[in-house]
């Protein structure tokens, strides 16, 4: 499979591409990506290593390796390793990974800086480490009604991922200080920005506005009606092309 299958929205895939582009997996690399999702980077990862290296992903929550091997082997993509595991406890020995990815992922780690100096463990001494995270509370939809638009924007900061408790909508700001912290040396930031000028299915703006008054029910007062207002109000600035929408993800690069 290209870039293209593995990833078919042409925002998301760019970016994606980008950031492999500054891992720089080579052949024979061990490459670990904590937090792989559906493995669509490890699979296009593999196929850069070649057979003389070992792409393995993390990833966490029930039967996760399972539907990992189960995508694998349905696609025929290049073979990749699923591991269930916590990131905050990766199970290998020190010094296994040539480099490691993690994209986020954080926000949803408790103990985010013992995750960091767990992918710094596994790293040989060298190895590089890609962390990056969006910040979803800076995201910019050009809206009519700005007050509407940033108690939007704040509401789904503070929601999106109620489920974890250490959940945090300004991730991609708060990534640098742990990043540091955790012992990377040359530690280099890229600000890596999507932008949509169209306002549609499946660009990650109008992906990440479908969501209803009951998700940010616990932390937002904003109503059914006025999000409905809101989102008519994206839908008619697209149709005259005055749309635009950007969330910036915040990527450091470093080295063990």
């Amino acid at each position: 499979m290209d870039a293209t299958e593995l990833w078919p929205w042409p925002d998301r895939r760019e970016r994606w591409l980008k950031l492999i582009e500054l891992l720089d997996p080579r052949p024979g690399d061990r490459v670990l990506e904590v937090g792989c999702g559906s493995g669509q980077a490890l699979q296009f990862i593999a196929r850069r290593i070649g057979p003389a290296g070992r792409a393995v992903g993390v990833e966490y929550g029930p039967n996760a390796a399972t539907r990992l091997l189960s995508a694998r082997d349905a696609t025929g993509c290049s073979p990749f390793e699923p591991v269930k595991a916590d990131a905050q406890v990766l199970p290998f020995a020190d010094e296994t990974f040539d480099a490691v990815l993690c994209v986020n992922v954080l926000e949803a780690v408790p103990d985010r800086l013992g995750a960091l100096r767990e992918m710094r463990r596994v790293l040989q001494p060298g190895g590089r480490a890609l962390v990056a995270h969006d910040d979803y509370e800076s995201q910019v939809y050009a809206c009519a009604d700005r007050e509407l638009g940033r108690r939007v924007v704040r509401a789904y900061a503070d929601a999106t991922f109620a489920s974890y408790a250490t959940s945090d909508g300004q991730m991609g700001r708060h990534l640098r200080g742990i990043f540091q912290l955790a012992g990377f040396r040359d530690p280099a930031l890229h600000v890596l920005p999507l932008v949509n000028t169209e306002y549609r299915e499946p660009l990650l703006g109008w992906v990440l506005a479908q969501f209803s008054a009951e998700l940010i029910a616990q932390v937002s007062d904003l109503t059914q009606a006025e999000l409905d207002r809101w989102h008519a109000d994206l839908e008619e600035r697209s149709a005259r092309g005055e749309y635009l929408y950007c969330v910036n993800l915040y990527s450091y690069l470093g080295r063990k």
